[in-house]
Parts: structure tokens; C-alpha cells; sequence
């Protein structure tokens, strides 16, 4: 469900816009800082976060382990419910370092 509804989110990126709020300069220097998005993800509970045979590592949240029986599918599925996750919580748009093809 949550894959889907990001599907449809990211199709209307006029209501993404819309809906992203003001923060505070403290918030922007905590939350934003581009070298810490391991830091927002644990923060945001995400840190046990697992889709299938991935499950993002308990070493450093910015690396996703892949159990042996991991997909991409289920590498591209987790990368999304993390996106929502954060979007949700703290209407921050992440993007993929990574090029899946």
C-alpha cells in the first residue's frame, strides 16, 4: 500500500510541492545536513525498517544489507517506503544516490 500511494504521490509532484511546510533554522541545520540522512532515518524510527531480503544495516542506516534472498524489486520497494516514510514525518523529498536500471 505504501509503495503505491508513494507511486501516486511522486506522479503529482504539484501536491508534493504544496504540501512541503517552513521549518526552522534549527530544524534546517539538524534535518537537512546532507552528510547526516543516516541520522534522519534513524531518527525517524526507520532504522529496523526491512522490505523482503533487504533490511537497512544496524552499523549505518545509510547501507541496506541484502539477506541472501533479496530482490531488487525489494531494493526499489524499501528505497520507496523510506522516501514516504521521511516525506511523511518531515515532508523532506530524499533522493537516490544510486541509478537502478
Amino acid at each position: 500500500e505504501i509503495v503505491k500511494k508513494l507511486e501516486k504521490d511522486l506522479q503529482n509532484p504539484e501536491k508534493i510541492d504544496e504540501d512541503v511546510k517552513q521549518v526552522s533554522e534549527f530544524e534546517k541545520d539538524e534535518l537537512f545536513d546532507p552528510n547526516n540522512i543516516a541520522a534522519l532515518i534513524d531518527k525517524s524510527k526507520l532504522s529496523k525498517t526491512r522490505y523482503g531480503g533487504i533490511y537497512i544495516s544496524n552499523k549505518h542506516c545509510n547501507y541496506f544489507i541484502n539477506d541472501g534472498s533479496g530482490t531488487c524489486n525489494d531494493l526499489e520497494n524499501l528505497i520507496k517506503v523510506i522516501q514516504v516514510d521521511i516525506y511523511q514525518q518531515h515532508k523532506i523529498k530524499l533522493e537516490k544516490e544510486i541509478c537502478i536500471y
